[in-house]
């Protein structure tokens, strides 16, 4: 299975998709990131060898950003009515800040992710 393989040709793919996880830990502070980081995610899954090396990785990063955005979307029509009063935007940002930390360390760990997951 290629995810446990090491080697120099993996070397470009794991920095460009750390740089991705980071980019999305970041965007808690430096809004518009994430935005930067699943482009990076859908321009790195065109490269066939990119994604058989790390797809899992990828398509985990493009489903943690798809959660997020929907999240917020909902989360705020849901505070503009003064149903929510912020928790749900609350959660969903834990939830992003937690799978991007869980996906990086796993990726530093050489572990795989699971892209089917909807929680961690």
């Amino acid at each position: 299975m290629p995810q446990n393989r090491t080697g120099p040709e993996r070397a470009p793919y794991k920095i460009s998709i750390m740089v991705i996880y980071i980019l999305y830990i970041v965007s808690f502070v430096v809004p518009f990131t994430s935005f930067v980081g699943v482009i990076m995610a859908y321009i790195q899954c065109r490269d066939e060898l990119g994604m058989l090396l790390y797809g899992d990785h990828l398509r985990y990063l493009i489903k943690t950003f798809w959660i997020m955005f929907v999240g917020v979307i909902i989360g705020i029509g849901l505070f503009a009515v003064g149903i929510s009063f912020g928790f749900i935007l609350i959660a969903v940002g834990l939830l992003f800040l937690v799978r991007s930390i869980y996906g990086l360390v796993k990726l530093l760990s050489n572990g795989p992710v699971n892209p089917a997951s909807w929680l961690i």
